[in-house]
């Protein structure tokens, strides 16, 4: 599996991939700390799942926030998943808008805190991948996500 970090602080982007290392057992993690270098990395190859932290330093007039790069990468790939990782209630509400608007389902496993554990890791990997095959599940949307996982609570409204 190959996952994607956005991650403008190197700290948080090692904590993370040091987390996901010891939550899934072949992980490969590959780590852009920026909106533009992100949107190259997906051009060349596009990961299993990215990890998007919410406030991207902008480095020029093209880069962008962390949501503003997931709607760009939902219009793009819109089965790709995407997980919101951030602190902020301000940009958990901003990716929840973008979610909603590209008909995904808002829950614990698309947005995390920046104290996200193993365990919560491996319940994310478990709700987006089949295990046995590692393949990807069925697209999320309100339609098909409600009738798999009819508890879904909506985090950040």
């Amino acid at each position: 599996m190959h996952v994607l970090i956005i991650e403008d602080n190197a700290f948080n982007a090692f904590c993370l991939s040091r987390i996901l290392e010891t939550a899934i057992a072949s992980v490969s993690v590959t780590v852009e700390n920026n909106s533009q270098d992100a949107l190259s990395a997906i051009d060349s190859h596009v990961p299993d799942l990215v990890i998007i932290d919410g406030e991207l330093n902008l480095i020029d007039e093209f880069s962008t926030h962390g949501p503003q790069l997931a709607a760009i990468l939902l219009q793009k790939h819109p089965h790709l998943p995407l997980i919101a990782w951030s602190d902020s209630e301000f940009m958990r509400g901003a990716f929840t808008k973008v979610f909603m608007q590209h008909n995904r389902i808002v829950n614990e496993y698309n947005i995390w805190s920046k104290t996200v554990s193993p365990n919560d890791i491996r319940k994310t990997v478990d709700y987006y991948f089949d295990e046995l095959t590692g393949k990807i599940a069925q697209p999320f949307s309100h339609a098909i996500g409600t009738q798999r996982h009819t508890g879904y609570r909506m985090d950040c409204i």
